[in-house]
Parts: structure tokens; sequence; C-alpha cells
């Protein structure tokens, strides 16, 4: 079997940072007690910590949308790399509104990195490949779920919470990077290089 082409290499960069962006959405859902007793704040706060994910996302997904249609690979390149900011901003102290800054900031990148699937695959994967490549970046949100729902109580059990955030930092990060280079030159469907492509 031959090596992955570039677009491919893309959908998969693609996938980590989405699979990235839901995990550090639910880092402390399965692991609300004791964020709580960590940041000194009530479970219901920390709640919020996650709902403000679904509200950002309605009111950010038409204009995440439009943007994409502008500028696809810088907006989306920003989008992960907001994602990674939110990761690092979340280690700034053992203070809620570190840990608020830090999902504040990838819950705004949602929208944009999540809004992409569909435009990667038409730029980056000939036709008969769109519909996995749809199906791969999509379902990668879905496994970044259940990774946080493992890695809460595995890494931050016990109140290590201060661990599983370096985790998860370390992980926004490297996807982020892994993205910004997958999409440093123009997509084969920008160019008109995909078959069936007129």
């Amino acid at each position: 079997m031959g090596s992955l082409s570039r677009g491919w290499r893309v959908v998969l960069a693609y996938s980590l940072v989405a699979a990235g962006t839901q995990v550090l959405w639910l880092t402390y859902a399965p692991i609300d007690t004791a964020s709580a007793r960590y940041y000194g704040v009530s479970t219901g706060a920390i709640g919020w910590l996650a709902e403000i994910f679904p509200l950002l996302y309605v009111v950010l997904a038409l204009p995440a949308g439009r943007l994409l249609d502008r500028s696809f690979r810088p907006v989306l390149a920003a989008g992960g790399g907001l994602v990674a900011v939110g990761g690092l901003l979340r280690l700034g102290g053992p203070t809620f509104a570190w840990a608020l800054a830090g999902q504040a900031a990838v819950a705004v990148a949602q929208p944009v990195v999540l809004n992409a699937v569909g435009k990667l695959a038409a730029d980056y994967l000939p036709e008969d490949e769109r519909p996995a490549g749809i199906a791969v970046g999509a379902g990668a949100g879905f496994a970044g779920m259940l990774v946080a729902l493992a890695l809460g109580p595995t890494l931050g059990g016990h109140g290590e919470i201060q661990r599983l955030l370096i985790v998860e930092a370390a992980i926004a990060v490297v996807c982020a990077l892994a993205l910004a280079w997958a999409l440093r030159a123009p997509a084969p469907g920008e160019l008109g290089e995909l078959s069936g492509e007129e």
C-alpha cells in the first residue's frame, strides 16, 4: 500500500485538531467535583466551562462559515492555533478565571474547526474519496469526546487537575502545529488538480 496522499494527510491533521477541540471542551465534565474543589467554585460553575461551547457555537457558526469561505486555509489554521492557545491559557494558574479564559478561546475556535470538514474534503480529496474524508473528519470529534471522558478520571482524578491540563495543552499544540504545516500550500482543489474537477 502506498503512502498517504497529501489530501489525506491534511484530512488527518484536521481530524487531530477536531478531536483535540472536543477533548478540551469536555475536560472537566467527568471530574466536575474534583475540578470544583481545585478551583474553589461550585460544580455549577464548572458546568459552565462546557456549556459555553454550544452557546458560542450557535452565535458564531454563521460568521465562522463566512470566514472559512473567504479565506479557508488561514482561518482554519488560526482556528487550530486558537485551540492551542486555549489549552495553554488554562495553565495560567489554579483559578477559575484562567480555566474560563482557556475554555472561551477553544469555544470561539470550535465553530471554525467543526464547520471546515465539508470544504476540507472538497478541496483536498478527489470526488470519490470525499464521503470518507467527511466521515473521518466528523468522526474525529466523537473520538475526541471519548478520549476526554477517559483522560479526565485517568489523569485528573484525585485532584491532579494540573497534570491533565498539561497533557491536554501538549495535545492541542502538537495538533495545531500539524494542521498549520499541512495547510501551508494551496489545496489541490484550489488549483483545479483533483480528479473530477472541471
